[in-house]
């Protein structure tokens, strides 16, 4: 599988990793779940029913994209629009699945939700290559800031 450059979340919307003031890079779905989540445009998903001249509203790179591998983040906006609660988390689950949806294809996957306290969520993606390979992210959600506060981990 190609290498990828490595991206995590500082609090600021991303950063690259540098390895000796060289570009750090991943191999397999390492992104993808970061992308996925948190790396549509929140406020508006895509509409493939445009009118001519119409502006598209979603992240600019879906217009790339077959509509079932476009990121629209589902998961962003349901952490930014529900009251953390342990009845919520069915929710976010459901919407961290949809988000990966895509990646069903290439892939097990499974997501897990974790209540940590009243404004803090654990969101976990534990992807299985059919090579037996399996990536582990882990993201820290802050609903009182509405941002992820640790980069994720990997296993």
């Amino acid at each position: 599988m190609a290498n990828d450059i490595t991206i995590f979340e500082d609090g600021d919307g991303g950063e690259l990793v540098l390895n000796n003031e060289d570009i750090g890079t991943v191999d397999g779905f390492t992104n993808m779940v970061f992308l996925a989540w948190f790396g549509g445009n929140v406020s508006e998903s895509t509409n493939e029913n445009l009118k001519d001249q119409e502006q598209r509203g979603d992240w600019w790179g879906n217009s790339l994209f077959k509509e079932e591998n476009q990121f629209n983040s589902e998961l962003e906006k349901t952490l930014n629009n529900s009251n953390i609660s342990s009845a919520s988390l069915i929710n976010i689950e459901n919407a961290a699945k949809k988000d990966l949806q895509f990646l069903k294809k290439y892939a097990n996957i499974e997501v897990n939700a974790y209540l940590l306290n009243e404004s803090r969520i654990e969101l976990e993606a534990i992807i299985t290559e059919p090579n037996k390979k399996s990536l582990k992210s882990t993201f820290l959600w802050d609903a009182t800031k509405n941002t992820i506060v640790n980069d994720y981990t990997i296993s």
